[in-house]
């Protein structure tokens, strides 16, 4: 039978091809991460700025995915912020007020949709599991890494 075993051509070249998806999405994943830093930093609440310095970038060793963090150790507050608090009075007796929520983490995203998804394409399907795809997820967790 004529013709090319693209097959075997793919398996010659694999690691060449990967090196160049790997370096494109890397980019991507930068592009993606430093739009949603820039627009919490812009969304954030500041009081005292310690919040909005906070406020950065981290991908994995491997480059297959970000975070972007808010909080740190002079940041602590952030679960305060997102999710606000209700009447709050100190030891000492002095009335703190309470806080609304402010989910300036989702307001980012939620702002910047339609350009993640011009950055990084539409969700791609796995043919063999649909229920897993690559998509856009906000990621709450105490890893301030």
């Amino acid at each position: 039978m004529a013709g090319i075993n693209f097959e075997r051509q793919f398996k010659d070249f694999h690691h060449e091809v990967m090196a160049v998806v790997r370096a494109n999405m890397a980019a991507k994943l930068d592009e993606a991460g430093d739009l949603v830093r820039d627009t919490m930093k812009a969304e954030c609440p500041v009081k005292t700025s310690a919040l909005k310095k906070s406020i950065r970038v981290r991908r994995d060793k491997k480059g297959q995915y970000i975070r972007v963090i808010a909080g740190d150790k002079k940041a602590w507050y952030i679960h305060l912020v997102l999710f606000g608090t209700s009447n709050r009075i100190t030891k000492t007796g002095q009335d703190r007020g309470s806080t609304s929520p402010d989910n300036f983490m989702q307001r980012s995203i939620d702002q910047n949709i339609g350009k993640l998804k011009q950055i990084l394409g539409e969700p791609i399907r796995d043919e063999n599991n649909p229920k897993t795809f690559l998509s856009i997820k906000q990621v709450t967790d105490g890893d301030s890494t």
